[in-house]
């Protein structure tokens, strides 16, 4: 008879999704919703499937279960601190022991953790895509996954990438700018209370910029230069939704490069900038 620790076996790669029993759909939803940023992809009356970049978690109806004592499972988060002011604000009841665990109101055990401080790791195009691309291993992370060869083919104290910082007088005005007309999407925002500047982040693809109304956080006029792929796709995007204060056009660059420049409404100047070869079009206002 032949030994089965000796035959073919299959990889395990990573886990691909979670399944978990909730009363109720929607409430759940709205449970996990109040903590976490994530996309709905499916939904229906028993079940929905929520994304977390290439992972998901599967909800599906099933109201009669036990709450789990020891079972639990872990959610790599950003910023745990965040999550934990959240749900003691929501009253929900942490349970004892070292780590940030909790039962959701089916009963389902939740850990949370820190991303930066954990072996896991998301590929980087994945973290882009989820606006999270500044994210980095803190060195205990990194040292574990070096001693298993593992590690991300960068010396420990390499830079890891930059976040602008732009700084904006006018909300309103700036979600119309960056949102509406450049598309970045909104991942999150942040008050110290109702009356307090607002910082933000948003992003688009692997550009992240963050966004604030306070004091020190910079000078109106700053200038970045972002590069995009697809520069006249850009412009066609924009041009096509009309923004009545700008028209941009590409200009064709002595150095080699087509720029697309534009000015949010607080004098920050951006420009998208693209390989030199394309159909050059004429600069409109900027």
């Amino acid at each position: 008879m032949s030994d089965p620790t000796q035959q073919a076996k299959a990889h395990a790669v990573g886990i691909n999704h979670v399944a978990l029993e909730v009363g109720d759909i929607d409430e759940a939803l709205e449970f996990y919703g109040r903590f976490l940023h994530f996309e709905i992809e499916r939904r229906s009356d028993t079940a929905a499937f929520v994304y977390f970049g290439d992972q998901f978690i599967n909800f599906t109806r099933h109201a009669d279960r036990s709450p789990d004592a020891k079972r639990h499972f872990g959610i790599a988060v950003d910023d745990k601190p965040l999550v934990r002011r959240i749900l003691e604000a929501w009253g929900v009841a942490l349970l004892d022991g070292p780590f940030l665990d909790f039962l959701d109101p089916w009963g389902n055990r939740v850990e949370i953790t820190t991303y930066r401080d954990i072996r896991y790791s998301k590929a980087d195009h994945v973290l882009r895509g989820m606006g999270l691309g500044h994210l980095t291993k803190s060195e205990k992370a990194l040292a574990e996954l070096r001693a298993r060869g593992m590690a991300p083919d960068v010396a420990p104290s390499t830079a890891g990438p930059v976040t602008p910082v732009l700084r904006i007088l006018d909300e309103a005005k700036a979600r119309e700018f960056y949102l509406d007309f450049l598309g970045f999407a909104l991942d999150w925002e942040h008050r110290f209370d109702a009356r307090a500047p607002l910082y933000m982040q948003v992003s688009r693809d692997g550009c992240v910029l963050h966004l604030s109304e306070h004091h020190g956080d910079g000078t109106p006029g700053a200038a970045l230069r972002i590069e995009v792929c697809d520069l006249d796709g850009y412009h066609r995007e924009l041009t096509a939704k009309g923004y009545r204060y700008l028209r941009p056009g590409i200009e064709d660059m002595p150095w080699g490069t087509r720029d697309m420049t534009l000015r949010d409404p607080f004098g920050n100047r951006l420009v998208f900038t693209g390989s030199g070869n394309g159909p050059s079009e004429s600069a409109g206002g900027k």
